[in-house]
This record gives C-alpha cells, structure tokens and sequence, in this order.
C-alpha cells in the first residue's frame, strides 16, 4: 500500500511510476483512468515519473506525431507536473496527508492533506458509480 512504501524510506524519496514503455498507462487503464491515477501519484510524497509520451497518450509503438498537442490531456499532465513540483518543494520535513482506503467502497482513494494548502482528493477506480462523505473528513 501507499502507507506501507511511504515508511520503509521514511528519509528518501519515493519515486511513483504507472507504466513503462513496452506498457503504457493509457493502454492499461484507459485515457480517464490513467489521468486520475497520474493526478493521485503526482500528489504523493516523493517524485511522479513519467514516460515521454504519457503525457499526450502515447501507446507503446505508437507514433507521437500522429497525436494531437493541443489536446486537453497535454495541458492537464502540464499542471499535474507543476503542481507535483511545487508540493515537493513545499514539504517541510514532515507530510501532513493521510491516505484512507473506506473498506465498505472497493476502489475509492482518499488523500486528505491538511498544511497551510489543505486539501482533498477523492478517486474511484472501481468499475462502479460510488460516493464518498468528504464532509466527514
């Protein structure tokens, strides 16, 4: 779990990858669903890694000239690595998220991050429709 690797390197950076070149998170997940998991593991502790071509949607052997550089998904990983960047830069020796993983909601991720930035993120890579009372939190 995200828990789990965070403490076994408690003082180096974790580094976060989806795919690699032969397997490509938008092959493996789909365009939607490889965005979110790229949103969750930019927001992580440590640093996201990507692949050239993640960012436009490149299939393995795929030609990045046939693809479209004003899509919206450039500019989305554009400000997803901004603000990977900025939070690490930002972290003071100590990370204030939490992760919650509901046990009654399979596939819902939940990270609460409460400094002077709070915020929440909520993602479901279930197959079904689901909700979650970020109220509560």
């Amino acid at each position: 779990t995200i828990e789990e690797t965070i403490s076994v390197t408690p003082h180096n950076p974790v580094h976060w990858r989806l795919g690699s070149l032969s397997h490509r998170p938008s092959e493996k997940f789909g365009k939607e669903k490889s965005q979110a998991l790229t949103l969750v593991a930019a927001l992580l502790p440590g640093q996201l890694v990507l692949n050239y071509g993640d960012e436009i949607g490149l299939t393995a052997g795929g030609n990045f000239k046939q693809k479209n550089l004003d899509d919206p998904s450039v500019q989305f990983f554009r400000e997803i690595l901004q603000t990977s960047a900025a939070l690490n830069q930002t972290r003071a020796g100590h990370d204030s998220s939490e992760y919650i993983t509901p046990n009654d909601k399979p596939g819902i991720f939940v990270m609460k991050r409460s400094n002077e930035n709070p915020f929440i993120v909520v993602a479901n890579f279930g197959a079904e429709q689901a909700s979650a009372p970020v109220e509560s939190l």
